[in-house]
């Protein structure tokens, strides 16, 4: 099992929980001398894009979280690190001088008053303020890519284990929690160091056999923005049914970048996966197969029926979107995760591979791969109840392989 380090010779630039193991992506790429189209629809920190392009491959990424956008952008970038640390100083400087005539009151990117309530919970003022004067000065930036490693950076201050630049924990695990009533890193102390590290993990300018510049977009794996056959590879990792919800800790870092509270909960609400409910028309006749498939429902609640309901034909969708862009013959992997929903194991690749049955998608292999002790993680605490979290761990996950037919 190739570690990062070992696959891109350097290291991943932002904590994100439950990341694809770069191996899967590196082996489904396989060896070719051809540049290929390869597509991750459900992106998230970008370890599929990341992986194609240092082998010379065409990488595109969709995912409906902008801040795993920025990230798996900013991770396939080439850079050059001179020209960030500089204009990382200049930011710094500018915002010290900021931070002088700012006042409480003012510390807020947004009027929304719902957004406001968010941020002075979880900041405290003297931190809020120093966020604010830095927010507003990388803004300001007007090289893309380099203002992109700087908001990089600036997220890498919020979302942490511990230690950070907010009142709470555990942020790297997407399970924040308040801790603290001062945060205990000063955003000003640490910004040059967190910047320095996104920028020496990404591909600089002069780097030799990377692929073209990675294609990423802010959009929907239930309606990819391409056009049909165009795409000779699809690696991706969907989320699992109530499992992680990524936007948990994301918009601890997104309000500053001009997101509200609401417009962040409206993306959340459309995304694959997350504990949410369809009382609208019955499945159809595909999704109700696939849901029979993967768990028992005689013991599955009502409401966690409708939950199903809504993440098998999220599913459908995504799986319908995936076989309209590949090319003939092109392949899919899935590297899915199954679930513990209320003491009821949940089969997530069975559905996936019952949903592909109805597409010209035909099954290649299936393979069990145990996870590592440091990857397997927990469902989200509304999901579970304490004495039922170690048994709510993910021990394993499926990785199915499809061809598309000629």
């Amino acid at each position: 099992m190739k570690s990062i380090r070992e696959i891109l010779g350097r290291q991943t630039i932002h904590p994100f929980p439950a990341r694809m193991a770069p191996d899967l992506a590196l082996n489904a790429i396989g060896d070719t001398d051809s540049c290929l189209n390869i597509l991750d629809p459900m992106s998230g920190s970008g370890t599929v894009l990341a992986v194609a392009r240092a082998n010379g491959h065409r990488a595109i990424g969709i995912d409906c979280d902008p801040l795993s956008v920025l990230l798996a952008k900013t991770w396939t970038t080439s850079i050059d690190p001179e020209t960030v640390a500089t204009k990382a100083s200049i930011v710094l400087d500018r915002a010290r001088k900021l931070f002088r005539e700012c006042k409480s009151g003012q510390a807020y990117p947004t009027v929304d008053d719902e957004t406001r309530k968010f941020l002075r919970f979880w900041f405290d003022d003297y931190a809020r303020k120093q966020l604010h004067c830095l927010a507003k000065c990388i803004g300001r930036v007007q090289n893309q890519d380099v203002r992109d490693v700087l908001w990089a950076g600036f997220s890498r201050l919020i979302i942490v284990k511990k230690n950070g630049a907010s009142r709470a924990m555990d942020m790297s695990h997407s399970r924040p929690h308040r801790a603290f009533e001062v945060a205990p890193l000063k955003p000003f102390t640490g910004f040059l160091g967190a910047v320095n590290r996104v920028a020496e993990n990404c591909p600089t300018q002069h780097s030799k056999g990377s692929g073209p510049r990675a294609d990423l977009r802010l959009g929907d794996a239930k309606n990819i923005p391409l056009k049909k056959e165009t795409i000779d590879l699809v690696v991706t990792s969907p989320p699992y049914l109530n499992m992680i919800d990524y936007m948990r800790c994301s918009k601890f870092s997104l309000v500053w970048m001009g997101y509200t509270i609401s417009s962040l909960r409206d993306i959340r609400s459309d995304s694959i996966g997350t504990d949410r409910i369809s009382k609208s028309e019955p499945p159809c006749e595909m999704v109700e197969r696939a849901m029979s498939e993967m768990c028992n429902l005689k013991n599955v609640s009502d409401r966690n029926k409708l939950m199903l309901t809504r993440y098998v034909t999220d599913m459908k969708s995504a799986i319908l979107e995936v076989a309209r862009v590949l090319k003939p013959m092109g392949r899919a992997v899935y590297v899915i995760g199954n679930s513990n929903l209320k003491g009821e194991f949940v089969e997530n690749s069975t559905a996936a591979r019952s949903l592909a049955e109805n597409t010209k998608l035909r099954l290649i292999t299936e393979q069990i791969r145990e996870l590592p002790p440091n990857r397997r993680y927990l469902p989200p605490p509304s999901s579970t109840k304490s004495g039922e979290n170690l048994q709510g761990r993910m021990r394993t996950e499926v990785v199915l392989s499809f061809q598309k037919a000629g």
